[in-house]
């Protein structure tokens, strides 16, 4: 029996690397190991994601998952939730559901082995997915609300400064602001 996994940082996960130097891929890898390990499975091969698409087409690594999903490699494919799996719109999430029916592979995780054969499990993943997607949506509202707040307040919220000035932090909040880099100004204003 062939198993793999497939781990992925969610946008969230970003955040808190910066703050705990945590590797977040690390951490699913251990946890899925020990899970598979405890299943007496081994996992054969590791889909790594490293970037953040909403999309499967953004995902190369859930594009070469489904693809060898689909050629019969995989009897069942281990990760942390299946909303790290099927992210995107519920397109996408009927197209890894679809998949999954039509090779019969499971989606084990922590909490469940979801059978895609079975009605309940099939329910589930759905009710999971479709959860998860509000969350997705939720958080997405919560960042631009957030992103929108700073720009009335008149931060700064690019990453890098434009040619002309410096990005320097805010005293006692949190947040950036600009301030005039003269000797590139000069150039700007001629």
């Amino acid at each position: 029996m062939a198993y793999c996994a497939y781990v992925r940082r969610s946008r969230l996960d970003y955040e808190a690397e910066r703050i705990s130097h945590e590797d977040t891929l690390a951490r699913q890898r251990a946890i899925l190991t020990d899970l598979a390990a405890a299943n007496r499975h081994v996992i054969s091969e590791y889909y790594e994601e490293v970037v953040s698409g909403d999309t499967i087409q953004d995902r190369p690594r859930c594009q070469q998952l489904i693809a060898d999903l689909i050629a019969g490699k995989w009897e069942g494919v281990y990760c942390t939730n299946i909303s790290r799996l099927a992210r995107g719109d519920t397109s996408d999430q009927g197209t890894i559901l679809r998949v999954l029916q039509l090779t019969g592979a499971k989606v084990i995780t922590p909490e469940k082995t979801l059978d895609p054969a079975n009605d309940d499990d099939q329910f589930m993943a759905e009710v999971s997915l479709f959860l998860a997607r509000q969350e997705y949506k939720s958080s997405t509202r919560r960042q631009q609300a957030g992103r929108d707040r700073s720009l009335e307040e008149g931060k700064c919220i690019a990453s890098k400064a434009a040619y002309g000035y410096r990005r320097i932090k805010l005293n006692d909040q949190r947040g950036w602001s600009l301030e005039i880099c003269f000797d590139e100004a000069v150039v700007v204003q001629s």
